[in-house]
């Protein structure tokens, strides 16, 4: 796992994938020659659960140039996705927001067509398990889509909630028009980071860490913790 990044994305993977998809990853590889996209092999963990790439793909750029009047020039950019790859628990996770891990997602399949499929967290049971581990978390707020007051009032609702309880009872009662929440996690050591959570698997982090990867395995595993 990558020590700074400020967001990641988790996707489940078929029951049925294997070291061979994982070959079949490492055997498209990207070459800067003569290839427009592909795959760069990083690492992978001592007992073989974790796998790390890169996807890298050339982007054709429009841009200008002066010289003795205005040139316009075509050339190339190289973007670079980089995801991690849990064996056990057949998840692949993307160093990525939303939209370029749905776009990664949609050449990863078209690749390999393999199936992957969105996660849909139930925020209600997640933080009863978050709150019970070795970090301290504090409630932040909860986006709440499908809010109503006294049925006069129904629309899209940020409700900031510092007090945890409250919290879990909001999450109880709208579990199932929860999009968004924010928490934050502090250490042994004393440290603090934010993080935003969305209901598909997203985690944003307010700053890039280095403690970011290690809070990011703590989700995860916590996400993985009984029924989704």
């Amino acid at each position: 796992m990558e020590n700074r990044f400020r967001s990641a994305t988790i996707f489940s993977l078929s029951p049925n994938f294997s070291l061979n998809e994982i070959n079949k990853i490492k055997d498209f590889i990207f070459n800067p020659i003569n290839s427009h996209e592909g795959y760069i092999f990083s690492n992978h963990s001592k007992n073989n659960n974790h796998f790390y790439f890169q996807y890298l793909r050339k982007v054709p750029v429009t841009y200008g140039e002066y010289n003795e009047g205005f040139i316009k020039k075509k050339g190339e950019i190289l973007k670079e996705t980089s995801f991690e790859i849990d064996l056990k628990n057949k998840i692949i996770l993307v160093f990525a927001g939303k939209a370029q891990s749905n776009f990664f997602i949609r050449k990863f399949t078209s690749h390999f067509g393999l199936f992957t499929s969105s996660f849909k967290l139930d925020f209600s049971k997640k933080i009863d398990i978050l709150t019970d581990s070795q970090f301290i978390i504090r409630s932040e707020q909860a986006v709440i889509n499908g809010f109503t007051y006294k049925e006069l009032m129904v629309g899209r609702y940020i409700a900031n909630i510092k007090d945890i309880e409250v919290f879990k009872k909001v999450l109880n009662k709208y579990r199932n028009d929860i999009e968004i929440i924010k928490i934050s996690i502090e250490d042994d050591y004393g440290n603090i980071s934010k993080v935003k959570i969305d209901k598909h698997g997203t985690f944003s982090f307010g700053k890039s860490r280095e403690e970011n990867a290690n809070i990011l395995n703590f989700l995860i595993s916590k996400m993985l913790d009984g029924d989704l």
